[in-house]
């Protein structure tokens, strides 16, 4: 049902002619002539009638008014709630966040789009890695504050590079190579994480067999204690370890880029206006970790 030829039909009548309708509308005489019979042909009778008086309802068509009069109130009234809401939603921002960046920029990216945008309401939700850019671009989140991801196309906002530490049992002391992380068990923690790093250890020749702890920073350095294998880690993941291991940076090649991922198709909203107005004022104003 084309809902916007009963709206001509009552514009017209209250107006008393087509003339006076086409002008508020915009229409031709010919374009509202052919709306009205294509309405009645849907409504299956004559609604109208046309004469050197103007137009004037018939019996049904005067029966049939207070009922259009609802309906088309009703829909103007369903329109501006699809507008509020849609209004609301540009306004919303819905933040996937990796364990890592939760506790480091993120409370200085969400403060900052608070004051710039006080309307804005964050949804932030946690997951692993790749489970992240995933969801980025199926459009279930409108950015991710996650480490990089080379495989998977988004435009990127890097916040910070810092390095990354080999972590290997006390008892291991034979000198250091990229070889020692595949004489153990390489114990990943977020298989996203690890991608890029296992990617260029393949790259060098060295192929770890990995075995998957979801566990904390914390617990992946307590097994390496215990002989259960080895691990990375971010200079910045290390603060809390307490466990007795052999501590090992790794070259430039393994930085960690800590940073904002958006979809390439991402609609401008003023949410993600206030966003990308954060995450280049912490750039500017904040010592992130830097390799």
């Amino acid at each position: 049902m084309n809902v916007s030829k009963y709206k001509a039909l009552l514009l017209a009548v209250d107006r008393g002619s087509f003339s006076k309708a086409t002008e508020e509308m915009g229409y031709t005489q010919s374009g509202m002539t052919h709306m009205m019979n294509s309405l009645e042909e849907e409504i299956g009778f004559r609604v109208i009638e046309r004469g050197y008086y103007g137009i004037r309802l018939t019996e049904r068509g005067e029966r049939l008014m207070p009922a259009i009069r609802r309906m088309v109130k009703e829909t103007e009234l369903l329109e501006e709630e699809i507008q509020r809401l849609r209004r609301e939603e540009s306004q919303s921002l819905r933040l996937g966040v990796c364990a890592g960046m939760a506790g480091e920029a993120l409370p200085r990216i969400v403060e900052t789009v608070k004051r710039r945008f006080p309307n804005a309401r964050l949804e932030m939700y946690t997951e692993g890695t790749a489970a992240l850019y995933e969801g980025l671009l199926s459009g279930r989140y409108d950015a991710i504050f996650a480490d990089r991801m080379t495989k998977y196309a988004v435009d990127w906002i890097e916040l910070g590079t810092e390095g990354m530490v080999a972590l290997l049992p006390f008892e291991e002391e034979s000198p250091f190579s990229l070889s020692l992380l595949a004489k153990w068990d390489f114990l990943t923690s977020d298989a996203g994480f690890y991608a890029d790093t296992l990617d260029i250890l393949r790259g060098s020749g060295v192929s770890p067999c990995t075995v998957s702890a979801f566990v904390s920073p914390s617990a992946l350095a307590a097994m390496v204690e215990r002989g259960l294998g080895v691990t990375v880690l971010p200079e910045s993941l290390l603060e809390g370890v307490k466990a007795r291991v052999r501590l090992v940076p790794l070259p430039n090649t393994f930085t960690h880029r800590l940073g904002i991922a958006l979809s390439p198709h991402r609609e401008r909203t003023a949410g993600m206006d206030a966003l990308l107005s954060a995450a280049a004022e912490l750039k500017e104003h904040t010592a992130l970790p830097s390799a």
